[in-house]
Parts: structure tokens; C-alpha cells; sequence
């Protein structure tokens, strides 16, 4: 009788640890990519990112990159039920130099003095499994940080207001 009790004592410490270490993948996924996302290196944190989320990450390694980013206390939570899918980034890092740096604090709720507005800063990555972990394009940035594809080189779109003017002119 003790020795099945031991036993159920061992499996009901060990079951939940092995949970929790298998449910920190997508976190730290989610970690590395914003280490190198903030350090702007694309091709790291291409790595970490889905096939469909390849350009965004591009662009936006390369807007971190000139930011002269540090000192970060970032904070990675799992989303409400142990939503793997959801990591939910919150923190804050400096940007600037070093002994002028602006702090960026990652935020459901941070006001704006200048627009007297409350503004969702904190980062949402949404994870995929893809033969693995990887941040996909559903991803939120929050406000101020807009999700566009790489720009794309193209041949300016003709219009027609040069021919209304050669008409006017004519007149």
C-alpha cells in the first residue's frame, strides 16, 4: 500500500514538470526572435519566423536595426489556458544612445501625453507549428508599428493629371 502511494506521489510531481517543460517551446520560439528581431539581425530572426511572416520580419529587423536598442526586461507570457499560439510580449527596452536613451514600455495600456490618448504597445506573437515552433504573419506589433511586406521595387502608376493639365494649357 505505501509503495503504490509513493508511486502516485512521484507521478503527480513528475507528470506536471514534464508538462511545463514541454509547454515552453512556443515561448521561447517567441523569446529568440524578438532577442534577434530587437538586434536587428533579419537573418536570425528569419530562423524563428514562418514561411509567411519571412518579408514582414525582414522589414522590421531592418526599422530595429537603427534604433540602438538596449537594456531590455522584456516579459513572454503563454496566452489565457496555456495557449501556445499566443505569446504575449510586455516589458520595456531604451532606445538611443546610450546616455540619452528613450524608454519604450510594452504595454496593454500606456498614455500618450501628446495625443491624450491610451494606446496597446505590447507585442502579440502568434505562434505556428510547423514541423515546430515559428512566429506567423497574425502577429501584432501594437500601435505605431505597422505590418507591411518588404517594399516591393515598381514602376510608378501613370495618371492622368498631366494630360487634364496639357489640356487646360491648350485652352
Amino acid at each position: 500500500m505505501s509503495k503504490r502511494f509513493g508511486l502516485v506521489l512521484v507521478a503527480l510531481l513528475i507528470v506536471p514538470m514534464l508538462l511545463t517543460a514541454c509547454s515552453t517551446e512556443s515561448r521561447d520560439v517567441a523569446e529568440d526572435y524578438m532577442n534577434a528581431l530587437l538586434k536587428g539581425d533579419s537573418a536570425a530572426a528569419q530562423k524563428y519566423a514562418c514561411d509567411s511572416f519571412q518579408d514582414q520580419t525582414a522589414s522590421l529587423a531592418e526599422m530595429y536595426s537603427v534604433q540602438n536598442i538596449h537594456n531590455k526586461d522584456l516579459k513572454f507570457d503563454i496566452g489565457k489556458g496555456n495557449n501556445q499560439e499566443e505569446i504575449i510580449v510586455t516589458g520595456s527596452y531604451l532606445v538611443g544612445p546610450e546616455n540619452d536613451a528613450d524608454e519604450v514600455e510594452l504595454a496593454q495600456k500606456v498614455h500618450n501625453e501628446e495625443t491624450n490618448e491610451d494606446l496597446d504597445t505590447r507585442i502579440v506573437l502568434w505562434m505556428a507549428d510547423e514541423d515546430g515552433w515559428c512566429v506567423s504573419d497574425k502577429s501584432d506589433f501594437g500601435d505605431g508599428v505597422e505590418m507591411t511586406a518588404a517594399p516591393v521595387e515598381s514602376e510608378p502608376m501613370a495618371t492622368e493629371e498631366p494630360a487634364a493639365d496639357a489640356t487646360q494649357a491648350a485652352q
